[in-house]
């Protein structure tokens, strides 16, 4: 009896832990395979970036605008027009990518949120999650490009 408690109690304590997969929707297709690379690469680091945002659901994404920096060998993707999906409300917005190609990495993704804000990447004090809505996000942890060593 004790052995098929504790299963039980491993069981539902393991499916806990593991949530849905994100859902992706890209309203868009990319023939070039450098922006492909970028566009993938982009994707991942912002699914990278809400891994730990509660109730985060999935993204759904317009073609994004892409240019060279002046910045020796940088480039930028912008995202209009996302929606985020989550448990506590959709928010629509924008992604930006900085990517060094050259180097195989994403240097930075920012996230903006349109009113009223985006729940579950950050808690504020005092608040629950599903109150606490934030207006921006950036990671500057730099990402591996897929498919690059």
């Amino acid at each position: 009896m004790k052995l098929v408690f504790a299963i039980a109690c491993i069981a539902t304590t393991g499916t806990a832990a593991f949530s849905q997969e994100p859902d992706v929707s890209r309203l868009y297709e990319i023939y070039d395979p450098a922006m492909a690379a970028i566009d993938n690469s982009c994707v991942a680091m912002a699914l990278s970036t809400f891994g730990n945002a509660e109730g985060f659901e999935g993204l759904e994404l317009n073609r994004p605008n892409q240019w060279d920096s002046n910045v020796k060998g940088v480039s930028i993707a912008s995202y209009p027009n996302v929606s985020f999906k989550s448990t506590f409300g959709d928010a629509k917005g924008s992604m930006t990518c900085v990517a060094f190609p050259s180097q195989n990495v994403i240097a930075e993704i920012a996230l903006q949120f349109d009113s009223p804000g985006f729940a579950g990447l950050r808690t504020i004090p005092g608040r629950s999650v599903a109150d606490s809505k934030i207006s921006g996000f950036t990671n500057l942890n730099p990402f591996q490009m897929i498919g690059t060593n």
